[in-house]
């Protein structure tokens, strides 16, 4: 910057004096023309003078007079910092006022017309040659001077063309280091990113993160923070794998294990590389060999995910039933499972089923005839009975009939659990449904003297079996006469969907709280304890409707009606639909 400042300082000093130069000579020529038309005018008009106070006289020198000061002025400010021009113009400047002073006295000479004024005529000739060769002396030096001064700037302007080409050189070459430096600086500290990113995608140590406070420096320090983040998350899913009681494993497409966690020793009986590279389906059971590979050959077809029963041969050579989730990656071109054990599940199941059967044969089948046997009593076979023991035996019925009830409750809930009860589906009108089921509980409502009306304005079809969906309504409309009050009304109403029929069945009983409107379709369950007693039932007839319904692929559930009550609902798919599928 100092060197370019001084450049600038020298250049503007070498232009100034060639301009002074310049301007030294146009005012020497001014001056010297000056001179030369109040000399010829003078000499020509003393001659030809008449009249020498007339303003002819005045107009041929009398400018030269008045500009002569300021013209001389001017010279001596160009040539002040010359010493040589200096004292040249000094000299002038005395010829000059001398001739100006000889001139006035030539002037008034003629005007008197003395005998001694072609004397100083002569003498004003004498002078103002004198002045015209210091003048043209003067000038030959200053054009000599501006010659130099040309010539001096020339070889300055090439000499700063110069300088500025070195400059300019010089400065490429510095910012091409600096960019070449800069340059070596980043791509070695990016060096170091890239190497930690690599490391952190193998899984290995990181370089120590870089110190700078610049974007570099942030990246990396991000890429190490993501890297402890990654690594806590893969260190508490290792912790999650091995701990984990499920066996949890990858699988090839070929169908061989790829990986697998610590937990296959607890569940099969195999250490967790004992299994690496084995095929899967040598360890199934023979019969559901054939099964399993099915399905999962369609989960890697469908790129999808399925649950699988199976069982399973552990290496002592025991059997366990197993229960499979597996899903396809196709990223990775593997099916990840989890193997879970539900032997003791299924021999619960097994004793469950069991205990129904056994309930089924040698309960139902005594309660039946206990039941018989009563009424026989009770009819007077074996003679007319007091009131007391007819009483008696009327709640012995009682007691048996509601046995009987929890016993068939119980073993039509597990068969439908269990897919055992199959649906005779059919196409119906919704009307097929709802009124035979109104005349079923007619009698029923009629005790009670409780309205039962049918809102139904079009008549949807749908897609199920019957007799359960009668069953369903059935169960409602009973449920809705034993909770609504005396001479009340029960709507029933039929809405049709774009893809499903809804039947509601609206009473003006209590209705039922939120929060227990999950409740009342799980076994046994009642809004209130003192149903069971008050009411009757056993707490399986929500449970049925829910298990049936969802059987035809709807869904059931309750709300509120209006004006406060129960409002019992449920949803079957349409005939279209169902058809279509």
């Amino acid at each position: 910057m100092l060197f370019a400042a001084a450049m600038i300082f020298y250049t503007d000093d070498v232009v100034r004096k060639e301009r002074r130069a310049t301007e030294t000579v146009a005012q020497i020529n001014r001056l010297f023309s000056l001179i030369q038309r109040a000399s010829s005018g003078l000499i020509e008009q003393v001659h030809d003078l008449h009249d020498p106070n007339s303003q002819a006289f005045y107009d041929t020198y009398g400018v030269f007079l008045k500009t002569l000061p300021d013209e001389l002025a001017k010279l001596k400010a160009l040539t002040s910092e010359n010493p040589e021009f200096k004292t040249a113009v000094g000299e002038i400047e005395y010829n000059l006022l001398e001739g100006r002073s000889m001139m006035e006295r030539v002037r008034i000479a003629f005007s008197r017309h003395e005998w001694q004024r072609n004397h100083l005529l002569f003498e004003l000739n004498d002078i103002s040659h004198t002045a015209n060769r210091q003048i043209e002396s003067l000038l030959k030096s200053c054009e000599a001077h501006q010659k130099r001064q040309l010539e001096e700037t020339a070889q300055t302007r090439q000499t700063l063309t110069l300088m500025l080409a070195v400059m300019a050189v010089l400065n490429i070459v510095f910012v091409v280091g600096l960019v070449l430096n800069f340059a070596r600086q980043v791509a070695k500290r990016l060096s170091v990113v890239r190497d930690n990113s690599l490391r952190f995608a193998a899984g290995v140590p990181l370089l120590p993160a870089q110190r700078s406070a610049d974007e570099i420096g942030d990246l990396d320090r991000a890429l190490h923070q993501m890297a402890e983040v990654v690594q806590d998350a893969m260190r508490r899913e290792r912790s999650v794998l091995e701990n984990a009681s499920n066996m949890i494993c990858s699988i090839t497409s070929d169908l061989t294990f790829a990986s697998c966690n610590p937990a296959s020793l607890g569940v099969l009986n195999y250490a967790d590389d004992e299994l690496l590279g084995k095929r899967f389906i040598e360890i199934v059971e023979e019969e559901d060999k054939a099964r399993t590979r099915d399905a999962f050959e369609e989960v890697m077809k469908s790129h999808g995910s399925m649950e699988v029963e199976n069982r399973l041969v552990r290496k002592d050579g025991s059997v366990i039933d197993a229960a499979w989730s597996v899903k396809w990656s196709e990223s990775d071109r593997v099916l990840f499972c989890v193997v879970h054990d539900i032997t003791h599940r299924k021999e619960v199941e097994r004793l469950k089923r069991a205990f129904l059967q056994m309930v089924s044969h040698d309960l139902r089948s005594p309660l039946t005839s206990i039941q018989a046997s009563v009424d026989v009593v009770n009819s007077g076979v074996y003679g007319e009975l007091p009131e007391r023991c007819k009483s008696a035996l009327a709640q012995v019925n009682s007691n048996i009939g509601r046995l009987i009830a929890l016993v068939n409750g119980l073993l039509s809930l597990e068969k439908m659990e269990s897919g055992h009860m199959q649906l005779d589906c059919d196409l119906i009108p919704v009307s097929e449904v709802v009124e035979p089921s109104v005349h079923s509980i007619h009698g029923m409502a009629n005790k009670r003297r409780i309205e039962i009306a049918v809102d139904n304005q079009h008549n949807p079809r749908l897609y199920g079996d019957q007799d359960r969906l009668v069953q369903v309504m059935v169960n409602l409309l009973s449920n809705a006469i034993k909770f609504s009050p005396d001479k009340s009304k029960i709507t029933i109403v039929v809405l049709d969907g774009d893809e499903t029929v809804e039947v509601q069945v609206n009473d003006q009983g209590p209705g039922i709280p939120e929060d227990k409107r999950e409740t009342v379709f799980e076994r046994f369950k009642q809004v209130d304890r003192t149903d069971e007693t008050k009411k009757g039932g056993i707490g399986l007839g929500l449970p049925i409707c829910k298990a049936i319904v969802e059987q035809h692929n709807g869904t059931i559930g309750v709300g509120t009606a209006n004006g406060g009550g129960c409002s019992m609902w449920f949803r079957i798919p349409k005939a279209s639909s169902k058809v279509e599928e």
